[in-house]
């Protein structure tokens, strides 16, 4: 079980896990070895998805896509790379 952003940011980077995360995490708790992206259209929380940095496999993107669809199907062709951190 997760209960705080550290260690859901240690699932991240340890055990291959991907998290949902208050937006300001990616800038409080930025880390080269997980990359965040802003999680738009989800009124009222603002979340960002975390994923480990090199590492997007096929369940990440499907969930990138998952996550950008109220931006259409496409919107992976303008969302950030996930092979790269900010």
């Amino acid at each position: 079980m997760v209960t705080t952003i550290g260690e859901c940011l240690h699932a991240v980077v340890w055990q291959s896990a991907i998290g949902l995360l208050p937006a300001p995490a990616a800038h409080h708790h930025a880390t080269p070895e997980v990359s965040f992206i802003p999680v738009t259209g989800h009124r009222p929380s603002r979340v960002a998805l975390a994923w480990r940095t090199g590492e997007p496999d096929r369940l990440v993107l499907d969930l990138i896509d998952i996550a950008l669809t109220g931006q259409g199907r496409d919107a992976r062709e303008h969302a950030p790379d996930p092979t790269e951190h900010p």
